[in-house]
């Protein structure tokens, strides 16, 4: 089973709480941290990353934190897993000795790049349309 790194969904988690944040000004790290319950230290790390990657931007000062640098209908999860995980490529994990097999396992790569191409923009609205609703399971 293909397994997301830490980094890889703190990361998305924190792009996620910046979107939700969207037009309001920086957003304290400190903030960020305790929202979406990731470590300090390496949420650091990881907007450090995403800044170089011009996902986020970071603004100094006693007001200062991160935004992103592009409207949330502009960043894909895709594009987040991308910067912190790097490429995700099923079949070099799998020894290949069969055509048939590369062949498949290359284009279930490329359904699984398809299912991260949501936006955080839609996720911000899925969200919002779910925001409040309590789901009870047993």
């Amino acid at each position: 089973m293909l397994k997301l790194a830490s980094r890889t969904l703190y990361g998305i988690s924190a792009v996620f709480e910046l979107a939700c944040r969207h037009g309001q000004g920086p957003v304290r790290v400190e903030d960020i941290a305790n929202k979406q319950n990731i470590p300090r230290n390496y949420l650091d790390q990881i907007l450090l990353e995403l800044k170089k990657s011009e996902i986020t931007q970071s603004h100094r000062g006693a007001k200062g934190g991160y935004t992103l640098a592009r409207s949330p209908d502009e960043i894909t999860i895709w594009e987040v897993i991308q910067v912190l995980q790097g490429t995700v490529d099923l079949a070099a994990s799998v020894n290949l000795n069969s055509t048939v097999l590369e062949s498949y396992w290359n284009e279930r790569s490329e359904e699984f790049e398809t299912i991260f191409q949501n936006t955080f923009q839609e996720l911000v609205d899925r969200w919002k349309k779910h925001k409040g609703k309590l789901n009870y399971s047993i």
